[in-house]
């Protein structure tokens, strides 16, 4: 169901009910039969949640740190701009070759700062969030626990918990991606 074993070990099921067809079950805490399996389901979830929780937070201020970073360096450089803007207005009724040389060389070094910053800020390590210990631990003992139920509870209970916890799964990653998504809104609608 859920694991961590990249991918080599994992065989992927589609178990579903027919919702008609399946006893009706309200949560896990009413399928004693299941106590473990539900227990371990429960823990996967909440333990997923702090991981994406986490993610999320890192990749937020990682955002930022690359936003007010970039804010900060291209200030300075919008300060220099204005400043070269003001000496040509002073300096354009002359005509002055050099001047206007000069001022076009500064305006080019300036471009390529920019260049600079931008590319100095692409390269940046994007953050690497690893799974706890204790998540792979809780998702192997799901998988394990959850095979070793078929032929001991009907097919139809595992399947409704099966259900359950990808119901679960798929509210807690909408939730979490939408607040996600509110965030990196706020911060891209800051200015530069």
């Amino acid at each position: 169901m859920v694991g961590d074993d990249d991918g080599k070990q994992i065989e992927f099921t589609n178990v579903t009910g027919n919702e008609t067809n399946v006893e009706a079950v309200s949560s896990f805490a009413s399928m004693t039969e299941l106590d473990s399996v539900c227990s371990l389901v429960m823990s996967v979830c909440s333990l997923t949640e702090e991981y994406l929780r986490s993610m999320e937070m890192e990749w937020i201020e990682f955002l930022t740190r690359i936003h007010s970073g970039i804010r900060n360096e291209l200030r300075i450089v919008r300060t220099n701009i204005d400043h070269l803007r003001r000496v040509r207005e002073r300096y354009k009724h002359l005509g002055n070759v050099d001047v206007d040389d000069a001022i076009s060389n500064e305006m080019r070094l300036l471009q390529e700062q920019v260049e600079e910053i931008l590319q100095r800020y692409r390269s940046v390590e994007f953050p690497r969030v690893r799974r706890s210990e204790e998540l792979r631990d809780t998702t192997t003992r799901l998988r394990h626990e959850f095979g070793s139920m078929y032929g001991q509870v009907p097919t139809k209970i595992l399947a409704r918990v099966k259900c359950m916890f990808e119901g679960e799964m798929v509210s807690i990653q909408h939730v979490i991606s939408k607040s996600f998504d509110r965030r990196l809104k706020e911060l891209m609608h800051r200015p530069i």
